[in-house]
């Protein structure tokens, strides 16, 4: 689709109210971005990954996510050399926590 077509069918609208179910900044980024695809392969991954989700979410299960950051930038200075502030350890510190706990949870 062209960018006209998105303007016509309001498609930033739906994206930004689909941003404001994600869980992080990251999540909101990435729902801002989103676009329809016409690769058959890609149609039916998404579609799989929909009805996972929806499956999930009718369960009642509570998926842990809180305590993602975006550490883009932290690990952009550290890998330039540059010392992490407190706060940026912190944020490492809680994303990894964090990762702990979604691998257990889908485990």
């Amino acid at each position: 689709m062209n960018e006209r077509t998105y303007r016509v069918l309001e498609f930033e609208k739906i994206l930004t109210r689909l941003s404001t179910y994600a869980s992080s900044a990251l999540g909101k980024e990435l729902a801002l971005k989103l676009r329809p695809s016409c690769q058959p392969d890609e149609i039916k991954t998404w579609q799989a990954e929909t009805t996972e989700a929806r499956l999930l979410s009718q369960s009642g299960e509570k998926v842990p996510l809180g305590g993602i950051h975006d550490l883009r930038a932290a690990l952009r200075k550290a890998s330039l050399g540059g010392v992490l502030s407190p706060e940026e350890l912190a944020a490492v510190g809680d994303t990894c926590r964090a990762t702990r706990l979604l691998k257990a949870f889908f485990s």
